[in-house]
């Protein structure tokens, strides 16, 4: 009988990750159909600022505690463990309330210019940034046990409840708002959108408390039984400082750098006298338009980054340079694999895909996809490259890295937005450069620190090649349907399915692939079933 392959924890969440990603793009979606255009990009301003502040408040403490815990587990120091619990609860209040109470006197300063319709909507997103901290530390917690299911169904419920919040409270707002001016319904209607993510997390709390309560005596049991000595105050606050700082670095230059483009942005296209309620708009059709479309395949790069991250930390401890690096390229391929094909389906695509979406308007964030989608490939590979760099413990020299990004992002930004009429269009070039720069610096970094040399053919090359042939054929196919059908969403569904069964024939057609070297991807069984049934192996 053969033996079933355990599955890993990092799969479960990163499958869980994946999910979440996908349930908050068709929330975008909806939510837009349903506050329009106006009240969408309100509501963009006020998430991408708040995100902003998470980032330097409460990102990485589900990570942090579950580090710290796991060493002190290992050596079965329960009290320790549950000190390192506790401060990091203490300190996710204290961080998170100052920064909650600042945002919330200086809404007006922390907002681009013109954006005073999303006040409502970012005070009312605050309380999330406390309740995200304290739920990610108890997320934290049970990873640290090695105990993933309550991480991942107050993960899923949290998605789940975020979401149904959102959709339904902005209905609510979206029929009570009648009878007042267009930007005050725009604002009423973002703010209404707003209580989706505070839900969300609460929801997510109170599923983990219950689990708590379950095993409470569990817990109490071994703490009472450890006779370790405890560690001093001084020494668990040093331990999580030191552990979340990089951690909220690595995972920043993103974030920080679509926050600083909205202020940019916003104050160059006020000083051309353009309004801000229009500029609030332009900048949506990057934000929560284009961005949106590049989620969930940057989320796949994460997932793989932190499904990396063990063997990275166990190669690399163990000296075994060799294996590191070989898991490196192998992850990259394997990401890529996927990552190239969705960038150049986007690519093809834009337009069709941007208007059943999105609905009106969407000609400019249409065109960003088509110029644009490439940037994924390359958000990537950065995101990977900087989680290796951080488990190696080359954070400072991520940090120098992903500063130099930044700049390279805000001078582009700066100087395309003021010297041409590009709109949001600046902006998308000024990111896609940015990914690229520190993509290239970030394995710069790894060929002086391992030696690293990245594989191209496989890696880039082919995937690239099967791709363009990928998307050539799904265009005619797509023009074919719309034809004969007259309808774009089948047509353009019926040619996404064909080009996904195309891409891997492409592939396998181009590399000679073996079935062993197949069998060993994502999904490779599947692939070599198909490829079977085609009669190709």
């Amino acid at each position: 009988m053969r033996k079933k392959k355990a599955v890993e924890p990092t799969a479960v969440l990163a499958f869980t990750g994946l999910s979440i990603a996908v349930v908050d793009v068709v929330c975008r979606i909806f939510l837009k159909k349903i506050i329009g255009d106006q009240g969408y990009a309100y509501y963009n301003y006020a998430w991408q600022t708040c995100f902003f502040l998470m980032l330097f408040s409460v990102r990485g403490i589900s990570e942090a505690v579950s580090e710290l815990m796991s060493e002190r587990l290992a050596d079965r120091q329960y009290k320790n463990a549950h000190r390192i619990f506790v401060g990091s609860g203490m300190y996710v209040l204290f961080v998170s309330v100052i920064a909650a109470a600042c945002a919330y006197l200086f809404s007006r300063q922390l907002l681009p210019k013109g954006g005073e319709g999303a006040i409502p909507a970012f005070r009312i997103l605050l309380p999330a940034i406390f309740l995200t901290g304290i739920l990610g530390v108890m997320q934290g917690y049970f990873s640290a046990y090695r105990n993933m299911m309550p991480t991942v169904i107050s993960k899923v419920v949290e998605a789940a409840a975020g979401a149904a919040v959102t959709l339904g409270v902005s209905m609510a707002m979206s029929s009570c708002a009648d009878g007042v001016d267009s930007v005050s319904k725009a604002s009423c209607k973002a703010a209404g959108s707003a209580f989706g993510p505070m839900a969300g997390a609460m929801s997510g709390i109170l599923v983990m408390m219950l689990v708590f309560s379950i095993n409470r005596r569990k817990i109490h049991k071994h703490i009472i039984n450890d006779k370790h000595h405890a560690e001093a105050v001084e020494s668990v606050k040093r331990s999580i400082l030191q552990q979340i700082k990089p951690l909220a670095f690595s995972m920043g230059f993103f974030g920080v750098g679509i926050y600083i483009d909205q202020m940019l942005f916003a104050s160059i296209m006020a000083e051309k006298g353009i309004d801000g309620g229009t500029v609030a708009k332009m900048f949506s059709r990057f934000s929560g338009m284009y961005l949106s479309m590049l989620l969930v395949p940057f989320t796949l790069a994460c997932v793989s980054s932190a499904m990396l991250a063990p063997h990275v930390r166990r190669c690399f401890v163990s000296r075994k340079f060799r294996d590191l690096k070989q898991k490196i390229n192998d992850e990259i391929r394997n990401t890529m694999l996927f990552v190239i094909p969705i960038s150049a389906l986007l690519s093809a695509f834009a337009f069709p895909l941007m208007r059943i979406f999105f609905g009106k308007h969407t000609e400019m964030a249409g065109w960003m996809l088509v110029f644009g989608s490439c940037a994924v490939i390359f958000y990537s590979l950065s995101a990977i490259t900087g989680r290796v760099l951080l488990e190696i413990g080359q954070s400072a020299v991520l940090s120098k890295n992903e500063l130099a990004a930044l700049l390279v992002n805000v001078v582009l930004t700066i100087v395309l937005t003021s010297a041409l009429p590009l709109d949001g269009f600046s902006v998308m070039i000024a990111n896609l450069a940015a990914g690229i720069f520190l993509s290239m610096l970030n394995q710069k970094t790894l060929r002086k620190c391992i030696r690293y040399q990245p594989e191209y053919q496989m890696t880039y090359i082919y995937p690239g090649l099967a791709a363009f042939g990928m998307a050539a054929s799904a265009m005619v196919l797509y023009g074919i349907m719309e034809y004969l059908f007259e309808n774009s969403v089948v047509s353009l569904l019926m040619a996404i399915l064909a080009a996904i069964g195309l891409y891997f024939i492409y592939y396998v057609l181009l590399t000679h692939i073996k079935e062993e070297e197949l069998g060993k991807m994502y999904m490779g069984n599947v692939l070599i079933r198909m490829m079977k049934l085609l009669k190709i192996y």
